[in-house]
């Protein structure tokens, strides 16, 4: 229901550099946590943002301190939240800010350039379209289905083998 983090914390999504996007339900929950504009650029781009930056766009509810016990603030922090009596309420169950056909067309439009060629960009716009379109469980049918689809494609692996390629030399 609630992230806790320090200011240290690299957050994101990085799959698409594999030519893939983000499975087990990264494209359905950021979008209702952060919103279809910053959930598209992240998901896109597959750069974290920093804890400062995640807690700005609302990915994270409270930084700690560094060097602070992150399992013990974690807890002081559900205190607090029970205490207010702030809602539980699941990300499941958010809806999508700023998600009009309109953003996604102008986002595609803006970033033709740069997506030009690759697969997992636009199977990604289609998954965050999905999470705004429909209920959470139809949204992750249409992600898993996207997913599989791009791991069992070519470039996909060519992405994968690059990445293990470059870090073994």
């Amino acid at each position: 229901h609630y992230r806790v983090a320090v200011p240290s914390a690299r957050v994101g999504l990085p799959e698409v550099k594999l030519g893939l996007l983000p499975g087990a339900g990264g494209t359905q929950r950021l979008p209702r946590i952060v919103g279809a504009a910053k959930a598209l650029e992240m998901v896109t781009s597959g750069v974290p943002v920093g804890g400062k930056a995640a807690l700005a766009a609302g990915l994270l509810d409270e930084l700690v301190p560094e060097g602070s016990d992150l399992r013990a603030a974690g807890v002081a922090f559900a205190r607090k939240v029970l205490a207010e009596g702030r809602p539980l309420k699941k990300v499941r169950d958010r809806s999508v800010d700023g998600a009009t056909p309109e953003a996604f067309a102008e986002f595609r439009k803006k970033n033709a350039k740069a997506f030009r060629g690759f697969e997992a960009p636009e199977a990604s716009i289609k998954c965050v379209e999905a999470a705004a379109a429909l209920p959470f469980d139809e949204g992750m049918r249409v992600e898993r289905a996207q997913f599989m689809t791009l791991m069992q494609g070519v470039q996909s692996q060519a992405q994968r083998y690059m990445f293990f390629a470059e870090r073994q030399a």
